[in-house]
């Protein structure tokens, strides 16, 4: 997937279970598939107001020629397929856990870029 600029890149699952990890999650939650995190809650740490300075949006995603879930819900883009259909995404819906699933790759979603090196 080749959705950041040069110098930049695409987070990989591994990253964003880092990520996770380094905000609290347990690591063995980490690496699961679905609603995952611990109190206070990871979701709320990385979306807009939260304590990480992140900020992600809820800002829904495309699907097909429309727009859903804006302002309801935010999926995020890995660089990490899971099989040869799907990638694996971060979903955000306004609770405090984040939903780490696979997704077909060719739905339209947000992506959060990482400058290389980082």
């Amino acid at each position: 997937l080749n959705a950041c600029p040069p110098g930049w890149h695409l987070h990989g699952d591994d990253e964003w279970i880092q990520l996770e990890v380094a905000i609290g999650m347990a690591n063995v939650d980490a690496r699961k598939t679905g609603w995952r995190g611990t109190p206070p809650g990871q979701a709320f740490i990385l979306l807009e107001g939260g304590t990480s300075g992140l900020d992600l949006c809820i800002c829904g995603h495309y699907y097909g020629k429309k727009m859903k879930y804006f302002n309801k819900e935010a999926f995020y883009w890995t660089a990490t397929m899971q099989d040869k259909r799907n990638v694996w995404i971060r979903h955000f819906i306004g609770r405090a856990s984040i939903d780490r699933v696979p997704n077909p790759a060719d739905l339209k979603m947000s992506v959060r870029c990482l400058k290389d090196g980082e």
